[in-house]
């Protein structure tokens, strides 16, 4: 049986990895986007800064604004959703900064 649960962290960060074949629409982590590179470099960071069990970095599917991405879709266990798009290395900082706040 289906059963509703709190977050079972305080955060949880979703990354689009949606990859496609040549020619087809571009996604977030196809060549010269950086939607798998972001995912990695999220996981790093939790476990060097010893966030482990309060965030967690996970892989998401298509989000269906592959124009905007590589996008994150932040939720933490107050209710609280953020979407950002356009994300990549140059402005990962402000992204995990604003992981910080709250954690």
């Amino acid at each position: 049986m289906t059963e509703k649960s709190p977050l079972p962290f305080e955060t949880m960060v979703f990354v689009c990895t949606h990859q496609r074949a040549p020619g087809e629409r571009i996604a977030c982590a196809n060549g010269g986007r950086e939607g798998l590179d972001i995912l990695e470099v999220l996981r790093k960071r939790v476990q060097e800064m010893g966030l482990t069990g309060k965030v967690r970095i996970c892989k998401a599917g298509c989000m269906d604004r592959c124009e905007d991405g590589p996008n994150i879709v932040i939720t933490r266990s107050t209710g609280q959703t953020e979407y950002f798009k356009n994300v990549s290395s140059k402005n990962i900082q402000n992204l995990w900064e604003n992981l910080q706040k709250t954690n």
